[in-house]
């Protein structure tokens, strides 16, 4: 069973990278520097990164964020189950950042690496593909060093409507895959001794139907003005779980 569900994982991968449909509906949701907010919160958190040893986990095609973390003097080991998400990120990037830097085919699962090898690992979007989140986060949390630093941001799975339009676009996702419930963040942050939990992207997901119809320059207003209004609503208790993501930091 576990080989099938690695199997669907690289093959959607594989796939993910050469459908066009698929990366059309992303660009719906993430093209025009939408999630800069997450990222900036987990590159806050993780600063400095000069000569830090920093475990990129299912790095995908994020060739942005990759240069990213090199420009700010990380030495990173990208790591993904998809061969081609690998070379996507390696054909991307300066020959020097391919000499410097590792790139490795693997099962984020299966790691095998000795303790006390990372000083930061950040993941996206990756562990809610995990099958069994609670021996990973354990087996992870092991391979930074104590004071490191570890940064997932990941979808939630708690909001109804979001979880509709999911159930109407199954094939925008591997059949295991499974957005983050209060229960998962908790299995992740008791590995670790401290950890600040950021919610992103409640009625700014309402702002959409704007770009659908192609009105670019006013969805961006009212999308970055509904999120200021969500940073006020996650101060409310609960409120953050209705959120479409979550930046979970951690320090070892």
């Amino acid at each position: 069973m576990e080989n099938k569900r690695y199997r669907d994982e690289i093959d959607f991968h594989e796939r993910y990278i050469k459908n066009e449909a698929i990366r059309a509906r992303e660009r719906l949701f993430y093209s025009g520097n939408i999630q800069s907010g997450l990222v900036d919160t987990a590159i806050n958190y993780l600063a400095p990164l000069q000569g830090k040893r920093l475990l990129f986990l299912g790095c995908g095609g994020s060739v942005s964020l990759f240069k990213r973390f090199t420009g700010l003097g990380a030495q990173v080991v990208a790591l993904d189950i998809s061969l081609s998400s690998i070379k996507n990120i390696a054909d991307n990037i300066p020959g020097e950042n391919r000499t410097n830097n590792n790139f490795i085919v693997m099962n984020g699962e299966t790691l095998g690496i000795k303790e006390n090898s990372f000083d930061i690992i950040f993941g996206k979007s990756i562990i809610h593909h995990l099958g069994n989140l609670k021996d990973t986060m354990k087996s992870l949390s092991a391979t930074i060093k104590p004071g490191g630093k570890a940064v997932f941001i990941e979808p939630l799975g708690i909001n109804p409507l979001i979880n509709l339009y999911r159930c109407l676009t199954p094939r925008d996702r591997t059949p295991d895959e499974r957005p983050l419930t209060r229960s998962d963040i908790n299995l992740v942050v008791r590995n670790f001794s401290n950890s600040e939990i950021s919610y992103f992207y409640f009625l700014a997901l309402s702002a959409y139907g704007i770009r659908a119809l192609g009105w670019e320059n006013l969805f961006l207003k009212v999308f970055h003005l509904l999120s200021r209004l969500d940073r006020y609503l996650f101060k409310l208790p609960g409120v953050g779980l209705l959120a479409w993501d979550v930046v979970i930091c951690c320090t070892r």
